[in-house]
């Protein structure tokens, strides 16, 4: 993943500084985020496929072997088999798994607007006046993420910052000596 191209010469550092801060966070809760959603949707299968395969093996297996069913052993397996199909999907809507996959994708997808936009910003800075109205509205966007989010353990969070190259996530960028002359608008 490329780094976000930053026209420093066209920005005031404090605000350059905050909108790349910005870009960083949202990027952060993006990546975050999606990580989730696949956590989440692998946890969903794996009570689910074998929620389906059982009730459908004691099923066909109840059809097949009506005439066996005398057999104590073949009822004992068909109750177990039936009882674990019935807890794992006990579990799986208990814990609405595919629930919490949809919610961190559609807070990842907020987060990835508005590093898109804050992208555009970085790389093609507006005039002062309308720089000001979409810092206001960048913001408004980052509040509004962040208060729609789901949360994410503290665990998670903690893994990330040890490695978060291995996330995928590109270094923060900084301004080199010749941006830190005096920006010219």
């Amino acid at each position: 993943m490329a780094d976000v191209h930053v026209n420093w010469k066209k920005f005031d550092p404090v605000v350059a500084d905050q909108l790349v801060e910005w870009w960083y966070r949202a990027r952060i809760n993006q990546k975050i985020l999606y990580r989730e959603q696949q956590r989440y949707t692998m946890i969903h299968r794996a009570f689910g496929i074998p929620a389906i395969l059982l009730s459908v093996a004691v099923g066909s297996l109840a059809l097949i072997l009506n005439k066996y069913l005398g057999e104590e052993w073949i009822r004992i397996g068909m109750a177990i088999g039936g009882f674990v199909a019935a807890f794992l999907t006990a579990l799986q809507t208990f814990f609405r798994f595919n629930e919490h996959a949809d919610i961190c994708k559609k807070s990842a997808i907020k987060y990835g607007d508005i590093v898109r936009k804050l992208e555009y910003v970085l790389a093609k800075p507006p005039a002062d006046d309308a720089l000001e109205k979409q810092c206001e509205i960048f913001l408004k966007e980052l509040t509004e993420a962040a208060n729609s989010a789901p949360t994410i353990p503290h665990k998670r969070w903690e893994k990330f910052k040890k490695n978060p190259g291995s996330w995928g996530m590109p270094k923060k960028p900084q301004r080199d000596n010749q941006a830190l002359d005096k920006p010219n608008h």
